[in-house]
């Protein structure tokens, strides 16, 4: 099996939540060390701030600001 975005780097895992296959450069771990991809994380990420009311007003629903997250696509 081989990464989705990197297709000729050998897979590590895939992502719980999408299911894609991922290399070492594109998974990051859950607090429980189950492998997700960096998109998926951010998105989670976003979900528990607005939950949590904490993102800047006007920030919920719209188009993300950038982070500084480099996209997986090296």
């Amino acid at each position: 099996m081989f990464c989705t975005i990197h297709p000729d780097i050998e897979a590590v895992g895939v992502c719980v939540s999408c299911g894609d296959a991922l290399c070492e450069e594109c998974v990051a771990a859950t607090n429980d060390d189950q492998l997700i991809c960096r998109m998926c994380e951010l998105l989670y990420t976003v979900i528990l701030l607005d939950a949590w009311g904490v993102l800047p007003e006007g920030s919920s629903g719209g188009e993300l600001p950038d982070a500084g997250v480099e996209d997986c696509e090296g």
